[in-house]
């Protein structure tokens, strides 16, 4: 108010100084215009900084708010025969004559108790928002699915060199197609094209070999132009050691080159190979020696993977065949070479092998998990797995004929192939694909570690300033202890897992955080809220829809009745009519001067 006095004060004495120079003034003929002229420059000065507020009266159906959301269709506008509302700040450039601001809709709600129902037009209104509008009856109006990246999950926490699987949805509505890149480490990883006017999945992949954290793009390209950028936050840890056992019954050219490989890649590796009956060649690599004339539980205990090959199998004596067996259903994980299709061990019998119906010179083969294809190579493949629904293929070829399978036993896994000759990979120059093909297998076989803390949040895609819960679950029950931005978070214990707890935060900061759990660093990445912006779209109208539905909307029509709006009157008006004012002015002294 007194700012309002002290411009009024001010003004008045500039008018009366401008009034004053004009009475004294030689030229008298044009005084009247003049001292027009200078009373409206002031009075624009005036209402410049004293903005001017316009009431008018508008109808609405009582008890009724119409809000306006981000996504709203402009061309809604004309069809709400009601007075519109909104409350999220970023609108006020296009909506501030056409709808009203609502700073607080709880606030707006207390002050207006006669409101029963809401009517919500565009994306909808967050979680919090929506929490406040209880006892409301709720009619939502969704905006269309939004142009760019509407769904996509990742693993983000990978072992070194294994595969980073990037999924989604893309919702492309331009005329022409799109290119989305997976970008890294200063190159593009993968791409796929986008058709024109259409909603596609993508799967685009990347074997990462680097350690640590790492920040990958997620890029949309439109020619040159740049239609959606990102970020895919990765965590790459060491991979842990596995102890392998292997035993053939002859050291052929498969073994040989498999065992080199191992050791070149750190494997903690045993081999046993026979030369003759009950003759053994024994080697230790990358670990310390043991016994292994007769195979033990108490050696199996310790191991990760056993290899062997089915002669070997089949020659096992019971007692070995007994242990092995066991230790498989304790989480060892068991891959058998197949040559024939005939066997009487009961672990291979498992498995339906068959001899193909044509012979083919070469094998294309894919990994089935990831759809990876692999090198062909110039074999006669002469044995095939049938498909069985208690099974599940690792390794195919030309997706119909499966080389590898799996199968659940116990805790643990077995894992046959019929691959003879995978060493004509490393003959033929192509490395990457023998190592493809084998860390599928070892991977797929590996006893699972018992990891003795799991984490994670309940949000895919955690914003700054929105809660957060992180669920822990922890190898006791005893209670842990959280810190986060070096404060301590209060745990909630689960009902029914006395193990598992909860703790619920607030981000500040973008980017990669750190939550402390019994003095261990765990990190977790925070997006910006421009991040993602299609994908939370899309979670927001899920929101809305869920609540609308919870929430019966046969609400009778009310009588209208009329409202006062208040609007602010725009200052270019005033701009325009000082300036002419002022040129009106100077260019009146002009002509005069030259007179």
């Amino acid at each position: 108010m007194e700012f309002n006095i002290w411009v009024i004060v001010i003004c008045s004495l500039l008018l009366a100084f401008l009034v004053y120079q004009e009475t004294k003034r030689k030229n008298r003929h044009w005084l009247a215009w003049r001292l027009v002229a200078s009373a409206i420059l002031v009075l624009c000065l005036v209402f410049m900084a004293i903005p001017i507020t316009l009431s008018t009266k508008t109808r609405q159906k009582k008890g009724t708010l119409n809000l306006l959301t981000d996504g709203f269709m402009k061309d809604s506008l004309a069809t709400i025969k009601d007075h519109p509302y909104y409350t999220d700040p970023s609108l006020h450039r296009n909506l501030r004559q056409k709808a009203t601001f609502i700073p607080d809709l709880a606030y707006y709600l207390l002050d207006h108790p006669d409101i029963k129902k809401i009517k919500i037009y565009g994306n909808g209104l967050g979680q919090d928002d929506l929490r406040k509008l209880k006892n409301l009856q709720l009619t939502f109006y969704p905006a269309e699915k939004p142009q760019g990246i509407v769904a996509c999950n990742w693993n983000g926490r990978l072992k070194e060199e294994e595969t980073l699987n990037v999924q989604g949805t893309y919702n492309n509505l331009l005329s022409t197609a799109i290119q989305l890149k997976l970008i890294g480490f200063g190159s593009s990883l993968d791409s796929i094209k986008i058709p024109a006017h259409s909603l596609e999945k993508f799967d685009l992949k990347h074997q990462v070999r680097q350690k640590g954290k790492a920040l990958l793009q997620l890029v949309a390209l439109h020619g040159k132009d740049t239609l959606a950028k990102e970020t895919i936050p990765v965590q790459t840890s060491p991979k842990t050691p596995l102890n392998l056992l292997m035993l053939t019954s002859f050291p052929g050219f498969e073994y040989k080159f498999l065992k080199n490989w191992l050791y070149e890649n750190q494997y903690p590796l045993a081999l046993r190979s026979q030369i003759s009956k009950n003759k053994y060649s024994i080697d230790f690599l990358n670990r310390k020696g043991m016994k292994l004339d007769q195979i033990q539980s108490a050696i199996l205990e310790k191991e990760d993977v056993l290899l062997l090959d089915q002669q070997t199998l089949e020659s096992l004596s019971s007692t070995e065949k007994q242990a092995i067996t066991q230790a498989i259903t304790k989480g060892l994980g068991l891959v058998i070479w197949a040559d024939h299709t005939t066997s009487a061990d009961p672990l291979l019998k498992k498995f339906k092998l068959n001899q193909p119906l044509k012979e083919e010179k070469s094998l294309d083969l894919s990994l089935f998990n990831s759809q990876s294809k692999l090198s062909s190579l110039a074999i006669n493949q002469v044995l095939y797995i049938g498909n069985l629904p208690d099974q599940q293929e690792l390794i195919n070829h030309k997706q119909q004929q499966i080389i590898s399978a799996q199968q659940l036993y116990g805790r643990g896994k077995i894992i046959v192939t019929t691959l003879q000759s995978s060493y004509q990979w490393l003959l033929s120059g192509h490395q990457k694909d023998y190592a493809s093909y084998w860390s599928e297998l070892i991977n797929a076989a590996a006893r699972k570690q018992n990891p003795s803390l799991l984490f994670q949040t309940n949000n895919a895609f955690p914003s700054v300033a929105q809660q957060l819960t992180f669920t822990i679950e922890m190898p006791t029950a005893a209670i842990p202890t959280v810190k986060y931005d070096q404060k301590h978070l209060a745990v909630k214990q689960h009902l029914l897992f006395p193990n598992r707890w909860q703790a619920q935060s607030w981000p500040l900061s973008t980017g990669w955080n750190v939550l402390n759990i019994d003095r261990f660093n765990i990190d977790f990445f925070v997006f910006g809220k421009k991040d993602w912006k299609s994908i939370n779209a899309i979670e927001t109208i899920q929101n809305n829809i869920n609540y609308s539905k919870t929430n019966p909307t046969n609400m009778q029509n009310g009588q209208e009745i009329s409202n006062t709006i208040k609007k602010e009157l725009s200052t270019w008006w005033f701009l325009i009519a000082f300036i002419l004012s002022v040129g009106f002015l100077w260019l009146e002294n002009r002509i005069y001067a030259q007179n």
